[in-house]
């Protein structure tokens, strides 16, 4: 079945269940709005007439009521998650037909300094960020910033099983989706920490010794009384309940401030907990997943039993709201200050755990989108690591590219270490350099690559494609690709294999200088432990491979013309280019 058809079908199933509860929600609407008359009727006759008939009924009608509020939420709870199910659905299908608008683009990630990110679009409107993006909190997204980042990664078996067994679950990555959609975590994270390094109470009224002790002064004096009738020492009573509500009063503000850390805290908590049991319900095989899941546990407790604890213990400190009850219970018991208590001994038992859960989390939003992104491109395959420094792809192609438009090529680095590609203005050049960036990305990311096979060795990546002027720190464009080739020296320096994509370098400079200055740069590099790609339009540069052809290779891109127009195959050719075509593109467009 194709992705399309999978996501229609599914779009189908869904919204008839969305369709089956927004009518069951129009049914509790009337329900509730003819249940409420009735209680206000009945009520309105019970004190006109008197009558314990209409009192009864008047109880029995507000229990409906309230039952039929109860079972209402619960109802919509539902239906809002089945709408939040319809939008992720949407949001692949227009995925699948190229709208990417509904995910974010890493924009904020960029890194003009990186030695691949900028040149190969990995961050920004259309790159790759946005199409592997499926995170929600602000430490996933950086998460996966940072992975794609990662220059020392490399081909990872464990990764790639990881990848296969959650591309497979699309059912459950749209459930899990759906789950988090509603989060609002950007800073979850933050306040949490917050919370934990907040110094709380350590008065010794919260010791459990005494605070016990207390308590139980008013039920003993309230219990002397009825035993032995001293019904005259009433006005004692006061004494136990005045001090219980004075000790009350003097934790009531350190009291006050954790529980609005957890008022800010327990919604999100709540919403985590139920992704916690879809990922804990699970039987995972790959041993990523695995790991992960057993990094939900603290003490061979699940972290949604103990999530759980504190949802009961932020409920029971809601009641605190009611000044007029507080007072009461904790003049009688220091109610409050037994639930402070347990609050406090949740954050120190389980609060640094919390925090390590969202981490977890986080790594799990990841594995998601990168898992949606194998789905979503099933032609794609896993490439294979090489203990050698040997690369090889079969007809490997752009996937940014729609596969009806896809042109795809053959590419082995066999005895030489670097390829000169010639080719006119507009043959393929750049495109295919970043095809090969990409995808070697997407390979350390233990995603499959788009190609029809695929190996490649540990090893970094770097790029001279598009340097940028800065105004800012009055740099020229020129100026910025001398010091970016720079940058490229040095890192070759560290030793580490590296593969190379040069495009059209020295391009602020005249011709004879910038082809002097592109030889004498890959002579300086070739030494060096790497491979990789040059473009250029100088077929000089392209004499190097007969003068080394243990280092160069040259390949090509051709244009040709037919009926009057210029024609490009995109097919990558063994040699070197011949046949420019900037002066009939001039020509053509009547410029010249």
């Amino acid at each position: 079945m194709e992705q399309s058809e999978f996501y229609n079908a599914k779009l189908k199933s869904e919204k008839s269940i969305h369709d089956g509860l927004k009518k069951s929600d129009r049914i509790f609407s009337m329900i509730r709005l003819l249940v409420g008359a009735s209680m206000l009727i009945s009520l309105y006759f019970s004190l006109l007439q008197r009558s314990v008939v209409f009192g009864m009924i008047v109880l029995i009608v507000t229990v409906g009521f309230i039952a039929a509020v109860v079972l209402h939420n619960r109802l919509r709870k539902k239906l809002l998650h089945q709408s939040r199910m319809l939008d992720v659905i949407n949001e692949e299908l227009l995925y699948l037909n190229g709208d990417l608008s509904g995910f974010e683009d890493g924009g904020n990630f960029k890194d003009p300094e990186h030695l691949y990110t900028e040149d190969l679009d990995v961050f920004g409107k259309g790159s790759l960020y946005q199409r592997i993006a499926r995170v929600f909190s602000a430490k996933a997204k950086k998460r996966l910033a940072n992975r794609l980042k990662d220059n020392g990664a490399q081909i990872d078996l464990d990764h790639q099983a990881t990848v296969k067994e959650l591309s497979a679950m699309a059912e459950w990555r749209i459930q899990y989706r759906a789950l988090a959609h509603g989060l609002v975590t950007d800073d979850l994270y933050s306040r949490i920490r917050n919370w934990i390094d907040f110094k709380s109470s350590k008065s010794l009224i919260l010791n459990p010794i005494i605070s016990w002790g207390l308590s139980t002064l008013f039920p003993i004096a309230v219990g002397f009384i009825l035993i032995t009738g001293r019904f005259d020492m009433i006005d004692w009573l006061l004494i136990p309940f005045g001090l219980n509500l004075y000790l009350f009063s003097r934790q009531l503000k350190s009291l006050r401030k954790d529980q609005g850390f957890i008022d800010k805290i327990s919604g999100d908590l709540d919403s985590h907990k139920e992704l916690l049991e879809l990922i804990l319900a699970q039987k995972w095989s790959s041993k990523t997943l695995n790991e992960l899941q057993f990094g939900f546990k603290q003490n061979g407790q699940d972290a949604t039993e103990i999530l759980r604890k504190l949802s009961k213990i932020a409920s029971r400190l809601d009641s605190l709201n009611n000044m007029f009850g507080a007072s009461v219970f904790n003049g009688m018991f220091l109610y409050h200050l037994h639930v402070y208590r347990s609050l406090l001994d949740w954050k120190k038992e389980h609060g640094i755990a919390l925090l390590a859960w969202l981490d977890v989390q986080a790594e799990m939003e990841v594995w998601v989108g990168l898992a949606s992104f194998a789905f979503n491109n099933p032609d794609f395959v896993y490439p294979e690591p090489s203990d050698t420094p040997e690369l090889s792809a079969k007809q490997i192609g752009h996937p940014f590219i729609n596969k009806n438009n896809r042109i795809t090529n053959d590419l082995t680095f066999d005895g030489f270490k670097l390829v000169i590609l010639t080719g006119s203005n507009m043959a393929g050049k750049s495109t295919f350099l970043r095809s090969l960036g990409i995808n070697i990305i997407l390979s350390k990311l233990g995603l499959p690559v788009c190609a029809k096979a695929m190996r490649l060795p540990q090893m970094k990546l770097m790029t001279s494609m598009k340097p940028q002027d800065s105004l800012n720190d009055n740099q020229s464009y020129f100026q910025a690709e001398i010091e970016r080739l720079k940058v490229l020296v040095d890192d070759l320096d560290k030793g580490m294999l590296s593969f190379i994509l040069l495009d059209e370098i020295l391009r602020g400079t005249n011709s004879e200088d910038k082809r002097n200055g592109t030889i004498g740069f890959l002579e300086k590099i070739n030494p060096k432990h790497l491979m990789g790609l040059i473009a250029t339009h100088d077929i000089e540069i392209a004499e190097l491979t007969s003068k080394s052809p243990t280092i160069y290779s040259n390949k090509y891109f051709e244009s040709y013309q037919k009926d009057g127009d210029l024609v490009f195959d995109y097919i990558l050719r063994d040699g070197v280019c011949h046949t420019p075509n900037a002066t009939q593109l001039m020509k053509m467009k009547g410029i010249i």
